[in-house]
């Protein structure tokens, strides 16, 4: 264990040649999250809280968001190889055993999801007439009845969305980002980066997802530390997205 943590800490996670200045970083992540930063900020200000949901659970607003986030995933790679950047470089490395670490790496994110709701669920309950419960209620998902009859998904949209959208992510935030920051400053810091880029992504999700948003970026920020993988990570990003997707449209989706 002791010379895990010891290979962890002297990981060579780019070649110097693919190290980019901050401002290059910064660039970079704009284009490809800016878009996600900036929607959410306004979309979080000015719409109540769960009309995330209803705008995007169709075909339409998830094909036309795959095919935006395709589009940038290829000017990506375009200006990546460019830089002389290669498939390993972004440490994707696809094999069985990455593969599995995905199964045991979604067990721990939803563990974790259970971990830290459930006790937030009872003490919503038990400080119900608490001046403390309007801030707990907060905190906790509560937009099923906005949503009930309104997923209108294919089953074909729902796959090609949530696999497309997990490369994009993960790879944008752990194999460009992460590799960056872990380069430059440490892995570390790299993991609390992530994390931030992370929540600021999906504000448009509001306050009551912030905590489910925060802990599976700690989650995945720990485990791609630890394990230097992006596969499992892809893997455990498009299951996750899928399970939930899936769920909505079986549970309270109309005819698709």
């Amino acid at each position: 264990m002791f010379e895990n943590a010891l290979h962890v800490e002297h990981r060579v996670w780019l070649p110097s040649h693919l190290i980019d200045s901050w401002r290059r970083i910064a660039v970079t992540v704009f284009l490809m999250l800016g878009h996600g930063v900036i929607f959410g900020l306004i979309y979080g200000l000015t719409h109540h809280s769960g009309d995330f949901f209803t705008a995007l659970l169709n075909d339409k607003a998830l094909a036309r968001n795959a095919v935006f986030e395709s589009s940038l995933l290829g000017l990506f790679f375009l200006v990546l190889h460019q830089r002389k950047w290669t498939a390993a470089n972004f440490r994707v490395r696809i094999g069985w055993s990455a593969t599995m670490e995905s199964i045991g790496l979604l067990g721990l994110t939803y563990g974790s999801l259970l971990g830290f709701t459930l006790p937030l669920v009872l003490l919503d309950f038990s400080l119900l007439h608490s001046s403390l419960h309007p801030w707990i209620h907060s905190l906790l998902p509560h937009t099923i009845p906005l949503i009930r009859g309104k997923v209108h998904l294919s089953w074909a949209v729902i796959i090609i969305g949530t696999v497309l959208n997990a490369f994009y992510e993960e790879l944008v935030y752990m194999g460009y980002f992460f590799n960056q920051c872990a380069a430059k400053r440490g892995p570390w810091m790299a993991v609390a980066a992530t994390i931030l880029l992370r929540l600021a992504v999906h504000t448009y999700q509001g306050t009551e997802h912030i905590l489910q948003i925060g802990i599976w970026s700690v989650v995945f920020g720990f485990w791609y530390r630890w394990s230097g993988k992006v596969w499992p990570l892809i893997l455990a990003h498009a299951m996750i997205d899928l399970i939930s997707l899936g769920a909505l449209k079986v549970l309270f989706g109309g005819a698709a």
